[in-house]
């Protein structure tokens, strides 16, 4: 029997294909530095900023300037170097932020304080003046303070009067120095602290002998006997006056080494040893010639040192480093011979009339007078 045909398929047969379930859409994941490429992982930290750890050190131990650099430096590059340490790197930065502001609070008090405190004058010592008083007695004063003497005392009283620098004053006191051993008698007490009160004067003083361009000079004040037996320490005291008691001083006549240039300190420097020496035989008594012998013979070997020192390669370089100034160097060195052999003849002095003829001659030396060339030179004055 034949076999049937098959029926026709119709549209209606066929059945629909099968869907898929939507996928979700994946896209880049966004990260703080950037977008993330499909399919890989972040990069891993790779260890701890090096600056970020010393931006926190130096912030803790208050190296503020390279505390805040370091920690600005460390913020920059973390991120890009993928590091650890942000933390630390702003630690470091608040830290150098914070000892900033103290230490410049701090000096801003300091400026603050300094000038809202009233000053009578200049201190050697860097010791506060004395406020402005009547009666009040010289060895009581700090270094620095002026004060003027009472009238009628011959301006040998203990006991003075305060006053302001800024204004006129009779004297300003800038030594005080301490007296060993027994009581030595009135003259030998007077004597020492003559010289005493010289040897201060260019040990405290930039420029002693430029006190006189402003009619100032030394002025000592020796203990009392009564100072050996009360328990307590004779002291000197030594002061700045005007000539004769009849020259008023007006301001602080101790300038600091800031008011000169570098030349100008090198050549002070240079005839400081032979300055005092000839300050101190100009200064001693034809009465004290025996003592002042020892002082003579001490500026016959300045002289001799200050001879070589003048020409020496050394003054040539930070001195006298003109022709006219070496000029006159070579003629301060001859000169300096010549008081070698003047202040040898002062220290045979057997009298008081040696003492003086020896002295006339030593005075008239040009080495004073060499000196003042080169002072003008130099810008120093008169």
């Amino acid at each position: 029997m034949p076999t049937p045909a098959p029926a026709p398929i119709t549209p209606e047969d066929v059945p629909p294909p099968q869907q898929q379930a939507p996928q979700p859409v994946q896209g880049p994941l966004v990260y703080p530095w950037g977008y993330q490429v499909p399919g890989m992982e972040p990069e891993p930290m790779s260890g701890w900023s090096g600056m970020a750890i010393a931006a926190f050190v130096l912030g803790v131990l208050g190296v503020f300037p390279l505390g805040m650099i370091f920690g600005v430096v460390a913020l920059a590059g973390i991120g890009r170097a993928r590091k650890r340490g942000k933390g630390l790197a702003i630690a470091g930065v608040i830290l150098s932020s914070v000892w900033t502001v103290a230490v410049g609070g701090l000096v801003l008090l300091m400026v603050v304080f300094a000038s809202s405190v009233s000053v009578s004058g200049g201190s050697s010592s860097g010791s506060a003046v004395a406020p402005p008083g009547a009666g009040i007695p010289i060895d009581q004063l700090p270094m620095g303070t002026c004060f003027d003497v009472p009238e009628g005392t011959g301006g040998s009283t203990d006991v003075v009067n305060v006053v302001s620098c800024s204004g006129q004053h009779d004297r300003q006191l800038f030594a005080r120095d301490s007296v060993s051993g027994p009581y030595p008698g009135p003259d030998a007490d007077q004597f020492q602290s003559t010289l005493d009160c010289d040897r201060l004067a260019y040990a405290d003083l930039v420029d002693p002998v430029g006190l006189e361009a402003q009619n100032a000079l030394i002025w000592s004040y020796y203990p009392d006997e009564s100072q050996w037996g009360d328990g307590g320490t004779p002291e000197i005291s030594c002061a700045i006056a005007g000539f004769g008691g009849s020259s008023p001083l007006t301001g602080d006549l101790e300038p600091d080494k800031s008011h000169f240039t570098a030349q100008q300190l090198a050549f002070l420097d240079l005839v400081r040893p032979t300055a005092v020496l000839r300050a101190e035989v100009n200064d001693i008594d034809p009465l004290d010639w025996a003592q002042g012998r020892a002082v003579a013979a001490q500026l016959a070997a300045a002289d001799r040192a200050e001879t070589q020192l003048v020409t020496g390669p050394s003054a040539t370089r930070t001195v006298f480093t003109g022709r006219f100034q070496q000029q006159a160097a070579l003629e301060l060195a001859q000169d300096d011979r010549v008081e070698v052999s003047d202040a040898q003849v002062l220290a045979r002095s057997a009298s008081p009339q040696d003492w003086t003829a020896a002295l006339k001659l030593l005075q008239d030396d040009g080495v004073p007078s060499d000196v003042l060339t080169i002072r003008v030179n130099i810008g120093l004055g008169e």
